[in-house]
C-alpha cells in the first residue's frame, strides 16, 4: 500500500503575476473510480478520494484552474509530471479547448512520442513509445482565460 500525494504542477502564464492582469489559481486532486450502486438499483461509477494506493489500481488526476485575476490569461499552458510509481492511461486526457502534449523527458514535446525500435532499419517507419514511458504531459489552452473563467483538464495513471 502507497500513501499518495497530489502530482507535481506547473502554471506557465504569458505575464508575469506580479504586474497585476491574470492570475490562475490551479487545484490538483487524485481520485479513485468507484462503482456504486444508486438508490434506483443502477451502477454509477463515483470518485473518491485517494488515500492509499495498491498496484493495477486507476486513479484520475483533475486539474482544475481559475483566472481569479483582473485580465485575461493568453494562452497558458498546465505542465503536469506523470506521478512516480503511475503509468499514463493513453487516451485518458480530456482538456476541452486545449491541445495536449507530451514528453518522455520533460523537453521535447509532440501529440505522443515516437521511437525508433531496436533492430530497425533507419528508413524503417519510427513507432508510439508505450504509454508508461512517457513521463510529463503538457495542456496548451487554445485561448485566453477571461478573468473570472474557470476550466478543467484530467487525465488517468496506472499505479505500478
Amino acid at each position: 500500500m502507497r500513501m499518495w500525494g497530489a502530482v507535481g504542477l506547473v502554471l506557465v502564464l504569458a505575464a508575469p503575476a506580479w504586474a497585476g492582469g491574470p492570475k490562475l489559481q490551479l487545484t490538483v486532486r487524485a481520485e479513485h473510480e468507484v462503482r456504486r450502486v444508486d438508490a434506483s438499483g443502477n451502477e454509477v461509477i463515483v470518485l473518491e478520494p485517494v488515500m492509499a494506493t495498491h498496484p493495477g489500481e486507476t486513479l484520475v488526476y483533475t486539474l482544475d484552474y481559475q483566472n481569479t485575476g483582473d485580465a485575461p490569461a493568453v494562452k497558458p499552458v498546465l505542465a503536469a509530471p506523470i506521478p512516480d510509481g503511475t503509468a499514463l492511461v493513453r487516451g485518458t486526457a480530456v482538456a476541452p479547448g486545449a491541445d495536449v502534449r507530451y514528453s518522455l523527458d520533460g523537453k521535447t514535446w509532440s501529440a505522443w512520442p515516437r521511437m525508433r525500435a531496436a533492430g530497425m532499419a533507419a528508413g524503417d517507419a519510427e513507432i508510439d513509445v508505450p504509454a508508461a514511458a512517457v513521463r510529463h504531459m503538457q495542456v496548451l489552452l487554445r485561448g485566453p482565460v477571461p478573468a473570472g473563467a474557470s476550466g478543467r483538464a484530467t487525465f488517468k495513471v496506472i499505479v505500478q
